[in-house]
């Protein structure tokens, strides 16, 4: 070191070019470094859900997982395979080995899942996606003394007027609840339903009708076959 200390004080110029050369360095640096003020890191794994609905932790695990697993445990740049059964839902999560190319491994995961013919009927189609970490940016706590549906019709416009901005990515809505309206006919019966519907205020109702089909919010109302158990009305 000693030596380096007494060249660099014998040799002026040369001490002169590296300072200047190390400052132009750490100046391009300082300008072309990328800076986020969240930013999306990316844990090098892979995620592959599958919904099964109405399917038990143990037939998921039989119908999904065990299929998953046989298709991709060959493939090469995997260091750990760990799934999770639930009731009517499957997940499989891939850690990729440091320094394997994520992209490829994903695109060849991908392929392998396609390939799998033997999922049950009732299954959704399998979803195969790189797992990152956002941060989240900001909530909005939409309320008012309205009805739900009016609140979540707002919930909605807010939602893609957030999604349309620049450099927002993703946006999701929760808190709120789906409306059905549905009429199922009971065992042994030829002109008596049960009817069922949620009102605007998201409460459910229940009301047994053993004439004329007329529930409450429905202007008309048509079941031309005795099998029938699903027909939707027209509001008023």
């Amino acid at each position: 070191m000693k030596p380096i200390i007494n060249w660099f004080t014998n040799n002026h110029v040369a001490a002169n070019l590296l300072m200047m050369l190390l400052m132009f360095a750490g100046a391009v640096t300082a300008v072309t470094m990328k800076l986020e003020v969240f930013p999306e890191t990316s844990p090098d794994r892979i995620a592959i859900t599958v919904e099964y609905p109405g399917a038990s932790p143990d037939e998921v695990e039989e119908a999904i997982i065990r299929r998953v697993e046989e298709k991709v445990a060959g493939l090469a740049g995997i260091k750990r395979i760990d799934s999770t059964a639930r009731e009517g839902f499957a997940m499989t999560t891939i850690e990729v080995l440091e320094g394997w190319d994520l992209k490829k491994l994903l695109d060849e995961v991908k392929s392998e899942v396609d390939r799998i013919t033997t999922f049950p009927d009732e299954a959704e189609q399998p979803v195969v996606r790189e797992i990152t970490r956002t941060t989240e940016v900001i909530s909005v706590a939409v309320y008012g003394d309205v009805p739900e549906q009016t609140i979540k019709r707002l919930s909605e416009n807010i939602k893609d007027d957030i999604t349309n901005l620049p450099d927002i990515t993703y946006a999701e809505i929760f808190g709120v609840r789906t409306t059905s309206r549905f009429l199922k006919k009971p065992c042994g019966a030829t002109t008596s339903l049960w009817a069922g519907w949620r009102n605007w205020s998201g409460k459910p109702a229940w009301t047994y009708l053993p004439g004329p089909l007329k529930p409450p919010g429905v202007k008309s109302l048509s079941v031309p076959r005795a099998d029938a158990i699903m027909r939707r009305g027209t509001e008023t």
